[in-house]
């Protein structure tokens, strides 16, 4: 994985302030990124597969053990660094920080954001989001490319992201989420798209 320059956010002007996005963003997804105003492409179908698995088992799991709320990608989160509001494929917040969630957004960082590439978001996702992420404290951020067979997963450490790999399994095991791991085998089957139910069994859930 090639160096990359780690962007600012730190900024005196925006073009377009959190509040005034959240006021007038349309029924569909879009995020505010430096304070300029985008909407996203529609998704493509090894995206949808991804959302899907990953969305049914970790919502399963959390609600199982009473750990807090998993949301979608329609839900709008305010991390705290002004000119920025993302709408992440998946973000979990834990129960003790529920109050977060207001009506129309997450008014804080969650403790776990999960972003599945796109080619148009790839930039955004993996080096300005990853940032501003950081800077905000979310713990756990998690990248998937789902045409390169990739998962990059950012723990918080101190006041810096570190790449953690998966172990010699194939397994990689959350802290933003007590107990939760992912086989990275899951997510990519030999054939087929994902099983949800294959994963809930060995997780325990059913």
């Amino acid at each position: 994985m090639s160096a990359m320059v780690k962007p600012s956010v730190k900024r005196d002007q925006v073009g377009m302030s959190d509040v005034e996005f959240l006021e007038f963003a349309p029924e569909r997804k879009a995020e505010l990124i430096h304070g300029e105003y985008t909407v996203a492409s529609p998704a493509s179908d090894p995206h949808e597969r991804l959302f899907v698995f990953l969305m049914t088992v970790l919502n399963a799991f959390v609600r199982k053990h009473r750990l807090g709320v998993v949301r979608g990608s329609r839900t709008a989160v305010r991390p705290g660094i002004p000119g920025e509001v993302y709408e992440p494929d998946l973000c979990f917040i834990r129960r003790e920080r529920i109050g977060l969630i207001t009506p129309t957004y997450v008014d804080g960082p969650p403790d776990l954001a999960i972003e599945i590439l796109s080619h148009s978001t790839r930039y955004d996702d993996r080096v300005v989001k990853k940032a501003v992420y950081e800077h905000a404290g979310v713990s756990e951020y998690w990248v998937i490319h789902p045409d390169r067979f990739l998962t990059e997963f950012y723990r918080l450490t101190g006041l810096s992201y570190q790449l953690v790999l998966a172990d010699d399994d194939g397994i990689y095991r959350s802290e933003a989420v007590p107990g939760f791991w992912l086989r990275l085998a899951w997510l990519w089957p030999e054939e087929g798209e994902p099983d949800p139910l294959d994963a809930l069994r060995e997780l325990g859930v059913i």
